[in-house]
């Protein structure tokens, strides 16, 4: 597990955080979303700890406030000091909702709706001997501008899985091959700007 410095914090946090969404749903939106109740949240908790995850990410909103709760129990449970001195896990706290491009990754390989994408992960992840899934993060890890990524599971196998990654080395044929599938169309005003530079490039060149 790998730490980067979360901006001007001055806070060096995991390359992974877990997600707590997962915690907590008892009905409605969020006990589609999971169910995980105090026991079986724990022993995500304490293992993510143990692989060296220090940032969790939790919001006041997931299970209406059910997964603070939880997660604040867990780390009392699992006896995870507070204070800054001798702390072994420093756990960090956010509120509002984000979605990892790992989020858009999965859920496409789900429904099949660009089995281009899929098509290429599954193919580096057959020829390293690891899951889609793995790939997916072990991606965004090579992102420059990725500080951290946002895992979520609800069983202690998937989390395994997710922590996994980790250890998932991308050639430089294989990064950009995930570039090119995942590469989002060109917004305004990015495109009017880039085809006003060809114009104006084009411009100079005949002069």
């Amino acid at each position: 597990m790998r730490y980067q410095k979360l901006g001007n914090t001055g806070l060096f946090v995991s390359e992974l955080c877990l997600g707590t969404m997962t915690f907590g749903g008892e009905g409605g939106m969020w006990g589609k979303i999971g169910q995980l109740q105090q026991s079986e949240a724990e022993q995500l908790v304490g293992r993510a700890l143990d692989a060296g995850i220090n940032f969790i990410d939790t919001a006041d909103v997931y299970s209406e406030g059910r997964a603070e709760e939880i997660v604040g129990q867990a780390l009392k449970n699992l006896k995870i000091p507070r204070e800054k001195g001798g702390c072994r896990h420093q756990s960090l706290w956010r509120n509002g909702d984000r979605w990892s491009e790992l989020a858009r990754q999965l859920a496409l390989s789900h429904y099949q709706q660009r089995e281009g994408d899929v098509e290429v992960m599954r193919t580096i992840a057959e020829s390293k001997g690891v899951s889609v899934a793995q790939i997916a993060l072990a991606w965004l890890l090579h992102q420059k501008a990725v500080t951290s990524v946002i895992i979520g599971a609800k069983r202690v196998d998937q989390l395994d899985d997710n922590i996994a990654a980790t250890d998932v080395r991308l050639s430089e044929e294989e990064r950009k091959q995930l570039d090119a599938v995942s590469a989002l169309p060109r917004e305004y005003p990015g495109w009017m700007l880039e085809r006003q530079g060809e114009y104006r490039r084009g411009q100079l060149a005949n002069q």
